[in-house]
């Protein structure tokens, strides 16, 4: 798999929430509500190992950030509701383990397993984040 396609697939399936800002990398300006990857935590290679004379299939993990407002704002939370809903049209679980129109395939499957709470700073402001861990399989 080829991590710039890997990030451009993650940023269009975003994209197909609306209202929400998608980026393939990290932005240098950020404005709420914004979403993007971050580097993969790890690469498996040969996830699948076939033996010497194949490769098996390859296990990114990537981390993929939503930030919406700040988060001593109570509307944060209230913002943040439908991104980390299962599904729905604002679910980011759904828009990532989904297809976007017109997507070249860069991997086999990707799997949104879990997302985490956290604050991220950006200037004096810290704003709330979801952090949802992507599982993502493909050929070699």
């Amino acid at each position: 798999m080829d991590l710039d396609d890997v990030c451009t697939v993650i940023r269009d399936r975003l994209d197909t929430i609306d209202g929400l800002r998608a980026y393939d990398f990290h932005p240098g300006t950020i404005h709420p509500p914004a979403a993007w990857p971050l580097y993969p935590t790890g690469i498996n290679f040969d996830a699948t190992y076939r033996g010497a004379a194949v490769r098996g299939m390859d296990r990114i993990t990537v981390p993929v950030v939503v930030m919406v407002g700040a988060a001593d704002d109570r509307r944060a939370r209230s913002a943040m509701a439908p991104y980390v809903a299962g599904s729905g049209t604002k679910s980011v679980k759904r828009a990532l383990e989904t297809a976007a129109p017109g997507e070249v395939a860069a991997f086999d499957d990707l799997y949104a397993g879990n997302a985490e709470f956290d604050f991220y700073t950006v200037g004096d402001v810290d704003y709330l984040i979801a952090l949802f861990t992507c599982t993502i399989v493909g050929s070699a």
